[in-house]
């Protein structure tokens, strides 16, 4: 609601959450468009932020967060007003250093990475038909796949399905390749 008060500028931000652990967090949202260049900063006016800063003053909690949605990278961010640069009329922050700040973890937000390449390799039966044909056709038979994470083959079936979900789901270009030896 409204808030009333006789002093310096004062603005509750959009949100206060209580965590599970009973941590009490208060939020400004903020959408961000990098309209001319998809690396800018995001920035926000020292006065609105000087202004976010008070109210947390005020209710007597430690910090306030920034939940910044990066529009052109479909990434959200949540920071601590504390890692923003300061600037003469505005503050900021770039993509990379707030996903190295991001604590949207408290809020139950998970990350998922590994190291690349990522791949999927399928053997054929040597003692099966598997020649290639004039068209470059080729019927075989499968006689076994692996998983391979930066050249290492992965063999735990749990690491394997968070593999396979990468590939289906991670967004990295795809690159396929058939090895043919001897018309084979």
């Amino acid at each position: 609601g409204d808030v009333y008060f006789s002093g310096p500028d004062l603005q509750p931000p959009d949100f206060r959450i209580v965590t599970e652990s009973g941590e009490q967090i208060l939020v400004e949202v903020k959408n961000f468009y990098q309209r001319k260049n998809e690396t800018a900063d995001f920035r926000v006016r020292t006065s609105d932020l000087e202004a976010w800063l008070e109210y947390t003053n005020r209710v007597v909690l430690d910090s306030l967060k920034l939940a910044i949605y990066w529009v052109r990278w479909n990434v959200w961010t949540l920071v601590d007003s504390k890692v923003l640069r300061p600037g003469d009329d505005k503050c900021s922050i770039s993509l990379p250093d707030a996903l190295m700040a991001n604590e949207m973890g408290v809020l139950g937000d998970r990350t998922i990475a590994t190291e690349w390449p990522i791949g999927f390799t399928v053997f054929t039966d040597p003692s099966q038909p598997r020649t290639v044909d004039e068209s470059g056709d080729v019927s075989f038979t499968v006689a076994a796949a692996e998983y391979s994470v930066a050249g290492r083959t992965v063999t735990d079936p749990s690491e394997q399905k968070i593999v396979h979900r990468l590939m289906l789901h991670g967004g990295w270009p795809e690159k396929a390749e058939a090895k043919v030896l001897d018309g084979e």
